[in-house]
């Protein structure tokens, strides 16, 4: 990821990405004491928000975070939402970003691959049919919607290969994004939920409520790209927030929130 840092700090380069030392990114000259506004998918705004409060920690920096189902800040962003930077859930919106010019050449990262799971209350297995009877009737599954949110699209492939355990017929609830998603089930709206690991492990799932990886090869790569959009092309604390990210720092908060690295 080609973006700049003063001389005196260390970054290595792979695959065209910056992975910068967290060490070197507080002191960044001018970011600082600088402000920005950087659009960040449902799904990481607990990374995001760990990151913000390390960076605020140790510098005057004031940084504003947008949250939102991927789709939805794409449409922000496209209609002219001063964003800074995207922190996507996917790659297919920077795509479409991109090829419209908004995106600042060179900046763009993919930072991290998210892992879906299947939560709700009682026994769960991924290897053997699911009991109705534990759930209760109607059964109602309730996932991101697709033509918003990234883990959406993930979520609708892996019920195809989910069918084969549940017994019965079943609805599906959609929400506009994994949190909203997530909490169809926590409020009992859905016995069942297929969400973003990253949002069962930085919420208290509550009482009786458990959860299963979904196993990768039951759907896509849920792969996360980042990158400066043409507003923040001249921000520097907006630039500095990426870099962190992509730190040795970054990916330590990404691991403990259950991503992996790409």
């Amino acid at each position: 990821m080609a973006m700049s840092m003063s001389p005196s700090k260390a970054s290595a380069c792979r695959a065209g990405v910056i992975l910068a030392s967290a060490v070197g990114l507080v002191g960044s000259v001018h970011a600082s004491e600088g402000s920005t506004l950087i659009a960040v998918a449902s799904s990481v705004m607990p990374v995001a928000e760990a990151l913000k409060s390390k960076l605020q920690s140790e510098t005057e920096a004031d940084i504003q975070l947008a949250g939102g189902a991927t789709g939805t800040l794409f449409a922000q962003a496209r209609l002219g939402a001063p964003y800074d930077a995207f922190i996507a859930a996917d790659q297919t919106y920077l795509d479409r970003l991109g090829h419209q010019g908004a995106v600042v050449a060179n900046s763009r990262v993919t930072y991290a691959v998210g892992r879906l799971v299947l939560v709700g209350r009682g026994e769960l297995s991924l290897n053997r049919p699911i009991d109705p009877a534990a759930l209760g009737a109607p059964l109602r599954i309730a996932l991101p919607n697709p033509k918003l949110a990234p883990y959406g699209v993930a979520a609708r492939e892996a019920l195809v290969r989910l069918d084969a355990f549940i017994p019965v017929r079943y609805k599906t609830a959609l929400g506009t994004n994994v949190g909203q998603t997530f909490a169809l089930v926590h409020s009992g709206n859905a016995q069942l939920g297929l969400v973003a690991l990253s949002t069962v492990l930085g919420t208290p799932l509550g009482e009786g409520l458990r959860y299963e990886v979904v196993p990768r090869d039951w759907h896509s790569d849920v792969r996360h790209d980042a990158a400066i959009l043409l507003h923040g092309k001249s921000n520097p604390l907006a630039r500095l927030f990426l870099e962190l990210l992509v730190s040795e720092s970054g990916r330590a908060v990404l691991g403990s929130h259950g991503y992996e690295p790409p």
